[in-house]
């Protein structure tokens, strides 16, 4: 993929704090993959609970 390619796709993109302002749930994987994991489960014992 050429650098120009690349650009014009990153540029259609929504912007990431959008993203993390539209999001229900955010996951941090800067933190290792268990953290994330933890945060997953926690993710989808929180759904779990409003259905």
């Amino acid at each position: 993929m050429s650098e120009e390619s690349l650009n014009l796709i990153l540029s259609r993109q929504m912007p990431d704090a959008e993203k993390r302002r539209r999001a229900h749930f955010l996951i941090d994987s800067g933190h290792g993959v268990e953290a994330a994991r933890r945060r997953v489960e926690a993710i989808l014992s929180a759904i779990h609970m409003m259905i």
